[in-house]
């Protein structure tokens, strides 16, 4: 016998169920003015009708495996070394999206002041040809720079120095052929990879900083050897460089006329042992033309 009183349903949603089996005892159970709880004809019913009933809300199917597994590593979840990659992560989303390249801030402004409302934006110092001034970020937070494309904008220098410039920043800077210095010094983003990109300017740039950034390493700085206009090469307070002087000199044999400086040369120079090493550990900065 089944009791009404543990169905949930309202007697006026008798004539919405479904023609099933499992519904054709609710109907017969919640009949209006029914006053007892037995089954006018229990043996057009199936046997196994009145426990089917209990199953009408149950899931077909049970929890997926995807859903076992995060429960199983939920705990792991709320650890504090979970909580600092979870930062470390979402910082390095934020810095991403504030080094993303906008088409149409270059389709308004140009490449040149483009890049420059970039760099000054997030702290650096840009110089035009023909300007004595360098544009930096007021207090106010204005950059003084045109807000539209004019005639007369090429950038001539940059400083970047200790700025959050990252690899994925570069695409900010295409199309800079007046760009003749980049100063990039204590920049702590900027490693081998950001090396290979400066590529992108071997036609214009004489003038290269690259002292305090502690990312870099003989690979990248390996890789200048394609800036044929390099005339000088800064690579101060760089003591975690392997074979900074061997890479310094091979550079210049490279690169003709180029002078690096901020590299001790009063040690005397690797063995040739030492230069096979050198080279094996990929150190090839080509051979000058």
């Amino acid at each position: 016998m089944l009791r009404r009183s543990y169905l949930l349903l309202a007697p006026h949603l008798t004539g919405d169920l479904p023609k099933m089996p499992q519904f054709t005892v609710l109907r017969h159970l919640m009949r209006r003015g029914k006053k007892d709880d037995k089954i006018d004809n229990p043996d057009l019913i199936p046997p196994d009708t009145i426990s089917n009933i209990f199953t009408i809300l149950v899931p077909r199917k049970g929890i997926g495996v995807d859903f076992a597994s995060f429960l199983h590593r939920m705990p792991l979840y709320f650890t504090k070394e979970a909580r600092r990659e979870r930062q470390e992560k979402k910082t390095l989303h934020q810095r991403l999206s504030n080094q993303k390249f906008y088409a149409e801030r270059h389709g308004i402004l140009g490449p040149d002041l483009a890049a420059a409302s970039f760099l000054v934006f997030r702290g650096a110092a840009v110089k035009f040809h023909g300007k004595d001034d360098w544009y930096r970020k007021a207090e106010d937070g204005s950059i003084g720079l045109p807000q539209s494309y004019e005639e007369g904008w090429r950038v001539e220098a940059i400083d970047a120095s200790e700025v959050e410039l990252l690899y994925e920043g570069l695409d900010n800077l295409t199309n800079l052929e007046g760009l003749k210095a980049l100063r990039l010094c204590g920049c702590a983003f900027v490693d081998d990879w950001f090396l290979d990109r400066l590529s992108q300017f071997k036609d214009s740039l004489e003038q290269l900083d690259l002292s305090g950034c502690p990312q870099i390493t003989h690979r990248g700085l390996s890789a200048l050897y394609r800036l044929r206009n390099l005339k000088t090469l800064t690579l101060r307070y760089l003591s975690h460089v392997e074979h900074l002087q061997l890479v310094a000199l091979m550079l210049e044999d490279a690169i003709p006329g180029l002078e690096v400086k901020g590299v001790d040369f009063s040690v005397p120079p690797p063995s040739t042992d030492n230069q096979e090493e050198a080279q094996a550990d990929g150190l090839d900065v080509g051979t000058r033309s």
